[in-house]
């Protein structure tokens, strides 16, 4: 495996913190492009398992470096879900979330999901503000003080 794909997996085992249950990377050592549906040019998914639930892992990659990840679980759903919208530090608020937030906006309305919802933590105000700057409203409070907040998805 190139040195290239090698920090990529690793930036994205990092962001899991710990290899999930998709066999990454026997995946990313049989070669970068071949385990990976490409969306668009910098857009890679891959259907995996986290904590046993189905979802499809989207990652945001420019010229082979990882540069954002986010988890989508819709299949078979009315209401899809994100899991863990993550950007490197140094490449945040240069719209890669906003673009993999639309991602999974689209891929979810194709599959005739009616809503998309996430899990945002009671102490992260700038990812409430985020997500309502794309839509999402406040619908939920849970116990321990985090929000879930919700997107209808268009006709």
């Amino acid at each position: 495996m190139s040195e290239k794909y090698e920090n990529c997996f690793n930036a994205y085992c990092d962001v899991e913190d710990k290899i999930i249950n998709c066999a990454a990377y026997d995946i990313f050592k049989a070669g970068y492009d071949a385990g990976f549906r490409q969306f668009s040019s910098r857009i890679r998914s891959i259907d995996c398992s986290v904590d046993g639930n189905e979802e499809t892992r989207l990652m945001f990659v420019d010229d082979g470096d990882f540069l954002g990840t986010v988890g989508l679980q819709y299949r078979n759903l009315r209401a899809a879900n994100i899991r863990q919208l993550y950007v490197k530090e140094d490449c945040q608020r240069r719209g890669i979330g906003s673009y993999l937030v639309a991602e999974c906006c689209r891929i979810a309305k194709e599959a005739g999901c009616e809503t998309l919802g996430l899990v945002v933590d009671k102490a992260n105000s700038g990812a409430r503000e985020f997500y309502a700057k794309l839509g999402f409203i406040f619908a939920y409070q849970y116990d321990n003080g985090d929000d879930l907040m919700t997107k209808v998805l268009g006709a």
